[in-house]
């Protein structure tokens, strides 16, 4: 047997009207419709500190460091992923989805971090970009990958941005200009 639902008439008090949100004084506006707040240079500069300490440790940890892509957002949340590709076809599906990424999730920096090599010692390029700005680091280091140490870590702010094709351009700025 069933029981019955007994209807019971619930009052609620009326809404009160929402307060608008506070309005940021300026804002930059990107042309996939997103609203980021401005930005001053310390942002993207601790951003950078930020990716360099965690390459540190990658290269610790791991003995190598592996492409990655740092994604900031106005939390100060960094959130980052591995990247690698097969060829150029994967490599611009895999510019593709960053970019789409940065869209989805507002994020308001990407940095990109790679190994490369530099008058015969390796080094870790960091590229970052925001709206209307980019800036480059470059980590000189010896690692020692038997014991997994680091012996000597140099970090250089470049004054010209590092070129990176995969953030290049990626929040649809014309011009960017570095921050050293």
């Amino acid at each position: 047997m069933r029981r019955k639902k007994k209807n019971k008439a619930s009052i609620q008090a009326p809404l009160s009207k929402p307060v608008p949100p506070v309005p940021l004084p300026i804002s930059v506006e990107i042309d996939n419709g997103i609203t980021i707040p401005p930005l001053d240079n310390d942002a993207l500069n601790g951003a950078l500190e930020k990716a360099t300490e965690r390459a540190k440790y990658m290269l610790a940890f791991c003995g190598e460091i592996r492409p990655t892509a740092f994604f900031v957002y106005t939390d100060n949340i960094m959130k980052a992923v591995s990247l690698s590709f097969k060829n150029e076809f994967y490599k611009d599906i895999l510019i593709r989805k960053i970019r789409e990424k940065v869209i989805a999730e507002k994020a308001f920096a990407v940095l990109i971090m790679t190994e490369e090599e530099f008058e015969g010692h390796k080094v870790i390029m960091l590229s970052g970009e925001t709206p209307g700005m980019s800036a480059s680091v470059r980590v000189r280091y010896v690692l020692d990958k038997d014991a997994r140490t680091i012996s000597s870590w140099e970090i250089h702010r470049l004054d010209i941005p590092y070129p990176n094709v995969v953030i290049e351009d990626i929040f649809g700025a014309t011009g960017a200009t570095s921050l050293f």
